[in-house]
């Protein structure tokens, strides 16, 4: 009997998805399902899906009309839920893939320090391999923290949904929005303030592919705006309950969002003006949020960059000029500027 239910959702990955299969199949903890939810893809991601099935008892695969990540990963832990004796689940997005022992150093994690999740460290990558770097490694660093202090220590990880390992338990009435992008930030805390304690396995064990065409490389869009609602959740969740220090961090997310959100409609100047008033009410709730907060643009040279554009660029040149005089007299800085200009 399978003790862990792996969950790939699948879409428009048929250059990346025998890579992501493949270093699940060759995990050092071999006691696993394999649930590939092949969510309505157009390419041969399906057929890809149907081979591996063929071929390894452990493969099992779905097939569905696009419904969103969020309706795969649900599809997921449905299949897991009703078809899999499984104890524990994790995520596997299908454009990435796993260190050999991602698995087994997870499943240690939870067993040994007898909690529902364990969350490792991720790698970003670009190129289409990676070699496991943990062989000099005899024995796995690990940490017992609440949820709270992990969310103070890793604010970004925290709220991915890969990367960890979850007691099925956790998603017994926790699912994910249908619809929505940012998924992970409605759902993954919820998940993580159910438990007392998590373990962080202090590994670089899942392989996060920087995919040219995924999500996060598309173009700005309205839709973006939907990061919010997790943020947001996670306020009045907070608030709601206590979490003083875990409240001030989400601020400092929230803020730090608007100020991405800024940049990112300032840099595709030719729908600059398309997206003007989503850039008004942006800086208008970062200025709302700063202002009820105890943080100051001061503090951060980047948010101030959001909403002094212009301000920031003199700024940043004088400083540029500053240092030059520091470092190369008056007479060299004039020679940088007179080439610059040339």
């Amino acid at each position: 009997m399978a003790e862990i239910a792996v969950i790939v959702p699948v879409y428009k990955v048929e250059s990346y998805l025998c890579r992501c299969v493949d270093s699940i199949l060759s995990q050092t903890f071999s006691d696993f399902d394999l649930i590939l939810v092949d969510d309505g893809s157009p390419d041969r991601c399906p057929e890809i899906c149907d081979t591996y099935a063929k071929q390894d008892s452990r493969v099992h695969v779905i097939h569905q009309e696009n419904g969103g990540l969020s309706s795969a990963r649900n599809s997921g832990i449905l299949w897991a839920n009703e078809n899999s004796a499984s104890k524990y689940l994790t995520f596997v997005d299908s454009d990435d893939w796993l260190h050999t022992q991602y698995l087994e150093r997870l499943y240690i994690a939870v067993i040994n320090n007898d909690v529902a999740i364990s969350m490792c460290y991720h790698k970003y990558v670009s190129a289409h391999d990676a070699k496991d770097d943990l062989a000099q490694h005899k024995e796995t660093s690990m940490q017992s923290i609440s949820p709270e202090n992990l969310l103070l220590l890793e604010p970004i990880n925290f709220n991915y949904a890969w990367g960890k390992l979850y007691e099925k338990k956790c998603f017994d009435t926790l699912r994910y929005p249908v619809g929505m992008v940012f998924e992970d930030t409605l759902t993954t805390y919820r998940a993580m303030f159910s438990c007392a304690n998590i373990v962080l396995v202090k590994d670089h064990l899942y392989y996060y592919f920087n995919n040219p065409n995924g999500i996060t490389k598309s173009p700005w869009t309205p839709k973006s705006l939907q990061c919010f609602a997790g943020i947001e959740a996670q306020l009045d969740f907070y608030r709601a309950n206590g979490y003083d220090r875990a409240y001030r961090k989400a601020t400092e997310l929230y803020i730090q969002q608007c100020a991405y959100q800024i940049h990112r409609i300032q840099e595709n100047k030719a729908d600059l003006e398309k997206n003007r008033l989503h850039l008004k009410n942006l800086k208008a709730r970062m200025r709302n949020m700063l202002h009820c907060s105890e943080y100051s643009l001061r503090e951060n040279f980047y948010w101030y960059e959001a909403l002094h554009p212009l301000t920031a660029k003199v700024w940043s040149i004088v400083m540029r000029i500053s240092r030059n005089l520091r470092e190369n007299g008056l007479t060299g800085t004039l020679r940088k500027l007179t080439d610059t200009i040339r």
